[in-house]
């Protein structure tokens, strides 16, 4: 089994969150569906803000966003491809309609954003969005995140509920809090040795694991998915954020559904 493994030194301080889920292992807080700050790119609802194992300060997560042109911390998913539209726009599931920055991709804003409705139920955020038609596009999105023991899973069901295709994929972005420099963090894949080397951006994978270690007291984080991730591809900032990022393809005819969940696993890190 292909693995991942990262050492993550001093996380952030914890922030507040009004919207949270927790189990005696930890509490994972949630951005609010209805923000519309939030911007174009990542599934409003199921966004992860923060994750703080339990009797923690700190998050596994930046909760605040690493840059000023669009939101970026916690844990999200993007759907991709955008699906263009003729006016020029595009329609993003999960988010809503933007329109393409005419230079920079990343500073594209909404333009209609898609309510969500969502409750906290059993431990469990569940969420709901619909989207319209729209020149043949239309779809309903379902989204459940439930605190298990030590393990934190999503479960998305999409259905695609117009008369054109939907193809595309889905990823997992966690934004992992690092200490400055990234010294100290490793990782091994396919059980080779622990290594500090660059790791490499994108990787095609037959099924996959990915693994990390975060926090002053080193938890490790295991991701999984089910279908298991085609590709998983790599992001760190220059100072203080890292990310292993697992894909899942996601292509429906009209009429068909899909469901993909993630699971992220904590548990505490021994080193060996």
């Amino acid at each position: 089994m292909t693995r991942f493994l990262l050492l993550f030194l001093l996380p952030l301080l914890a922030g507040g969150g009004a919207i949270a889920i927790e189990n005696d292992g930890f509490r994972a807080t949630f951005a609010d569906p209805s923000d519309e700050a939030l911007g174009f790119r990542f599934f409003r609802a199921g966004w992860v803000r923060g994750l703080y194992p339990a009797a923690g300060e700190t998050s596994l997560f930046h909760t605040r966003t690493l840059f000023d042109y669009h939101p970026a911390f916690g844990c999200a998913q993007e759907f991709l491809p955008d699906l263009p539209l003729a006016s020029g726009d595009r329609l993003k599931p999960g988010v809503g309609i933007f329109r393409l920055h005419p230079k920079d991709y990343f500073r594209s804003r909404p333009v209609r954003s898609f309510p969500w409705e969502w409750s906290i139920r059993d431990r469990s955020l569940i969420a709901h969005q619909s989207c319209p038609e729209l020149e043949g596009y239309a779809y309903e999105l379902s989204i459940t995140v439930t605190a298990g023991k030590n393990m934190l899973v999503w479960k998305q069901q999409l259905t695609n509920t117009g008369t054109r295709r939907i193809d595309g994929q889905v990823y997992l972005h966690p934004f992992f809090a690092t200490r400055d420099g990234f010294a100290g963090w490793w990782y091994s894949l396919d059980g080779t040795p622990h290594s500090v080397a660059d790791a490499p951006e994108s990787q095609s994978v037959e099924n996959g694991q990915a693994q990390a270690a975060a926090g002053t007291d080193q938890f490790t984080v295991n991701i999984t998915s089910c279908p298991p991730f085609r590709r998983r591809d790599f992001w760190r900032n220059q100072s203080n954020a890292f990310a292993v990022e697992p894909y899942i393809p996601v292509s429906l005819a009209p009429g068909e559904t899909r469901i993909w969940k993630w699971f992220l696993a904590l548990t505490r890190f021994q080193k060996q």
